[in-house]
């Protein structure tokens, strides 16, 4: 008898556990399912706050929800760049340029990211594309990043590749007043030293 008690007992408490407690259940954290927008805007804020791991993660997130948003392509690459995931950064932006048209966002992440690969050439024809899509750009996801910044990254390209003539008309964009005769060593010095100094400013 004792034993038909212990095993109603232990059904009951089975029962009780697992199917009398459907009124108090709990999601869990990891069960939450999330919107294509929320996670970006997840990924933008964790991005903002400088925390790109996260960022990446909420990106990658949305890229698996729908893969022809190219907004997360935007966001992947950024947070891949300021990872120092170069290769992985340029991946991302070019995903998305052989999807859609690219935005300013997009095609000025492209160039600060070739750049710093060295890829001066390319970089600078990002940044003017990035400049042609919004003269007046400006980065809104935490970084001090704006117009000023993409005309002079093409001065230090331009300057890197040789091109001082070209390098000097993008500094007098952001300095009106500066001249240097490029033709000569002094001038090319004088230039370098601007553009060193114009860095600092923005």
């Amino acid at each position: 008898m004792r034993k038909i008690h212990l095993i109603l007992l232990i059904g009951l408490g089975i029962f009780l556990l697992f199917g009398g407690c459907k009124k108090g259940t709990v999601t869990l954290q990891e069960e939450v399912q999330y919107t294509l927008e929320e996670l970006i805007a997840q990924g933008w804020a964790a991005f903002e706050q400088a925390d790109y791991m996260t960022a990446r993660g909420k990106f990658y997130d949305a890229k698996m929800m729908n893969p022809l948003e190219k907004e997360v392509y935007s966001g992947l690459g950024w947070s891949y760049f300021k990872l120092d995931s170069l290769e992985q950064a340029t991946i991302e932006f070019n995903i998305c340029d052989c999807l859609s048209e690219p935005t300013a966002d997009i095609a000025a992440g492209w160039a600060f990211t070739l750049n710093t690969m060295k890829e001066y050439a390319s970089s600078t024809e990002k940044a003017s594309a990035a400049l042609v899509l919004d003269s007046s750009w400006v980065f809104a996801h935490g970084l001090s990043l704006d117009a000023r910044d993409l005309h002079l990254l093409k001065a230090e390209n331009y300057y890197l590749l040789g091109s001082f003539a070209e390098s000097l008309a993008e500094v007098k964009i952001l300095n009106p007043a500066f001249t240097a005769d490029v033709t000569t060593d002094f001038g090319r010095s004088a230039l370098a030293a601007e553009i060193e100094r114009l860095k600092g400013e923005v």
